[in-house]
C-alpha cells in the first residue's frame, strides 16, 4: 500500500527549490506510479478516492511543466 495518498504540495515545492524542475517531475512520477498501483491493483480493487487524489498530482505536474516556459 502507498504510504500516503494525500497530495502534499510542500514536498514538491521543496524539491523544486532545491533541485529544479526535472527532479520535481521525477519525484511526482515515482509517487504517481505507486498510487496507480494502489488505485487499480491494490487488495481492495479499484479505489476511486485514490484516483481523485491522483488528479491533484497530475495537475501540479502540469503547473511545473508550464514553469519551463516562464
Amino acid at each position: 500500500m502507498a504510504k500516503n495518498i494525500q497530495f502534499d504540495q510542500s514536498k514538491y515545492d521543496k524539491i523544486f527549490i532545491k533541485k529544479g524542475i526535472s527532479a520535481t517531475l521525477t519525484e511526482i512520477q515515482k509517487d504517481l506510479n505507486l498510487l496507480e498501483q494502489e488505485c487499480f491493483e491494490g487488495k481492495d480493487g479499484y479505489r476511486p478516492e485514490v484516483y481523485e487524489e491522483m488528479k491533484k498530482y497530475r495537475l501540479y505536474s502540469e503547473k511545473i511543466w508550464a514553469k519551463r516556459y516562464d
